[in-house]
């Protein structure tokens, strides 16, 4: 997680990666010379599903405009990241590409992690470590308080780190701090209930809110994303909290962290000798490399350095999709091709996996996390001049990932072993 003080202040930047802390300071453009933020009139209802007025609509247009030239937005930036891990643990998978970003651009950022080795390797890109886990409540909660920005990139599924959270942020509120916090949700709370019989016609978008919160509430990730819409009706313009909802990431970080569905349908794949999709496979996802995805996350940490306090009130949910969609069965197409040409099967044609194999994959989330649609557009990222640049699915597994995947030993190998969804999916 990430979180910010105001301008003018000594602040810090939280950021779970595990986890992720950052702060900053400085002096931003939208603010007047007193230090007080310019006002927007007629802001928007703090309820989710209403649509932002037309002076909070112009925040995007403003936002381009002032961050066409950020040399003018002078800041000392810091941070915190929660939560590194060793190659190869998802956990870092995202977290790790957004603190790239965030060192690109001169945040100072302080890691929460397990482990002495993963603290020391931080220590030399020039973060911070401090010793601790998502168990870690009252760590969580003290390093919110004292951060003015706050990413949480672990897991969409762990309520208590979130609750600490939203508890640091309700501790800085009451001490008139402002904070910025972008929590990782995830497009299985899209999924319908296809099975993979068929390709879903429904598309949702982030410019219609009333949609996503027209999602039941046993969806998958749904009880971690309500906690944080209520905080949101609470705090008011105190604080701004968005969710981010990637679709099925893939590609491999410049750490050479691997992606969580394609790879564990690959590794399902080596191990049993075929390339399978769960269902027929005709369901649809979108498609976000982790390096486009992790230029996602800056742009909506810019956007809400740059807007006023009432931007708070817009709908909080952001996709971050690449224009492109597959099939799980297409999916499959590809890992079959590439792992046969790779000497791996001697078969690269598709087929479905049957029930009793689905403990080699997500177990009982493996029709949610790799069967069902969940089809998406981003257009509030574009509308903020973001745009996806990086390889498509195919060229990124033969180019990035599969050459990270062929050194792995899977003789042990028996599935994805860490929380997927929630939910009923």
């Amino acid at each position: 997680m990430i979180q910010m003080k105001p301008a003018h202040s000594g602040s810090s930047r939280l950021l779970i990666n595990h986890d992720l802390y950052v702060s900053k300071t400085g002096e931003s453009a939208d603010l007047r010379p007193n230090g007080s933020r310019v006002p927007i009139v007629g802001g928007a209802s703090a309820s989710s599903s209403e649509q932002p007025s037309d002076a909070t609509a112009n925040l995007h247009h403003k936002f381009k405009r002032a961050t066409s030239n950020l040399s003018n937005y002078k800041a000392e930036k810091t941070g915190f990241i929660r939560g590194s891990k060793p190659i190869g643990s998802p956990q870092s998978y995202i977290g790790l590409e957004v603190l790239d970003r965030l060192l690109e651009n001169k945040y100072n950022v302080t890691a929460l992690v397990r482990r002495e080795a993963a603290a020391r390797d931080l220590e030399k890109m020039g973060v911070k470590p401090v010793m601790g886990s998502l168990e870690d409540s009252e760590t969580i909660q003290r390093q919110t308080a004292k951060s003015d920005i706050v990413f949480h990139t672990a897991t969409a599924d762990d309520i208590s780190s979130v609750k600490a959270v939203i508890a640091g942020i309700e501790e800085r509120a009451s001490q008139d701090l402002h904070t910025i916090y972008i929590h990782t949700s995830g497009c299985t709370f899209l999924c319908d209930d296809s099975g993979g019989e068929y390709a879903s016609d429904m598309v949702y978008s982030d410019t219609k809110p009333e949609d996503l919160d027209a999602r039941p509430d046993s969806s998958s990730h749904r009880e971690i994303d309500l906690a944080i819409i209520s905080a949101r009706k609470s705090l008011g313009t105190k604080a701004k909290l968005f969710i981010m909802l990637p679709p099925l990431i893939y590609g491999a970080t410049h750490h050479n962290r691997l992606s969580i569905q394609v790879i564990t349908m690959a590794r399902f794949a080596i191990a049993n000798q075929y390339a399978g999709h769960v269902g027929k496979g005709k369901s649809l996802w979108g498609l976000i490399h982790v390096n486009d995805l992790s230029y996602g996350y800056l742009t909506i940490l810019q956007w809400l350095e740059q807007a006023p306090p009432e931007a708070a009130l817009e709908h909080p949910y952001f996709f971050c999709e690449n224009g492109k969609e597959t099939s799980w069965r297409d999916a499959a197409g590809i890992i079959g091709a590439e792992l046969t040409a790779a000497g791996k099967l001697s078969d690269p044609a598709p087929r479905e996996i049957p029930k009793d194999q689905y403990a080699a994959l997500f177990g009982p989330y493996s029709m949610v996390v790799l069967g069902q649609n969940a089809r998406n557009r981003a257009d509030r990222l574009r509308k903020l001049g973001w745009e996806a640049k990086h390889y498509d699915v195919r060229q990124a597994f033969r180019e990035e990932e599969l050459p990270l995947l062929l050194k792995e030993d899977l003789s042990g190998y028996s599935g994805y072993d860490k929380p997927a969804a929630s939910g009923s999916g």
